[in-house]
């Protein structure tokens, strides 16, 4: 919702009804795409078992070596899509490597496997359900953005048929539990909208504004291709 939505604006619905709404959104959503959300998790006895085999999966160490690439640039690194996925997931993975580290199961940080961790077999697929998890959390809110920017410029109604439609999307049950950058794209998209959608019905402010500016950058910095839906905007 608008943090600048009021009682003075006339909201279409009761915020009680709609948090309902959001909450009955959320379980099905959820119970969608979590399912599965393990698969394609290395199981990383050797050096060449070390990757996710599902298709455009780029954990569990993808991320980490892309963020490495910053610091020691590599002439084979990936220059496919910018990096605002990989801090993501870099963030997520780092409460529990520091957790790896400080018990003593991450005791020598290496590129080379096992990377100096005492289980790779464990740490990399507990690493890769964190990465496939944010990305579950990305497409709930790919379902829940629609709802907002329906219930915005129409009703209720509207909000959930949009919703369910995102929901339902053939390539979400693939994409919304692999570690992809194309959810997270269309995440901070979605809500660049919600908030293009709260100026259209409720005016133009400078903090409206900066909401939208943030999410359309960071769907840019996630992936180039959300430019077809940014560049409609002004």
């Amino acid at each position: 919702m608008d943090p600048e939505t009021n009682e003075n604006t006339k909201m279409p619905s009761s915020k009680r009804n709609s948090r309902l709404i959001y909450a009955l959104l959320a379980i099905f959503a959820l119970a969608a795409y979590i399912p599965g959300m393990w698969w394609g998790a290395p199981h990383a006895t050797s050096p060449d078992r070390t990757k996710s085999w599902g298709v455009d999966d780029e954990t569990p160490l993808g991320p980490l070596a892309e963020i490495h690439n910053i610091i020691e640039p590599k002439s084979d690194r990936n220059y496919g899509y910018p990096l605002m996925y990989s801090f993501t997931v870099s963030a997520a993975y780092a409460p529990y490597l520091a957790w790896q580290y400080l018990s003593g199961q991450w005791s020598k940080i290496s590129g080379v496997y096992p990377f100096g961790m005492a289980d790779p077999v464990k740490t990399l697929k507990e690493m890769t359900l964190i990465a496939h998890f944010v990305t579950v959390l990305m497409g709930l809110g790919i379902v829940l953005a629609p709802f907002e920017t329906g219930r915005v410029l129409g009703n209720r109604t509207s909000g959930v048929s949009a919703a369910l439609l995102a929901m339902t999307l053939y390539p979400m049950f693939y994409y919304a539990r692999m570690g992809n950058v194309d959810v997270p794209m269309l995440f901070f998209t979605a809500l660049a909208i919600v908030f293009f959608a709260n100026i259209q019905r409720y005016g133009f402010t400078v903090r409206r504004a900066i909401w939208l500016g943030l999410f359309a950058g960071l769907a840019l910095a996630t992936k180039e291709a959300a430019l077809g839906v940014i560049l409609g905007i002004p």
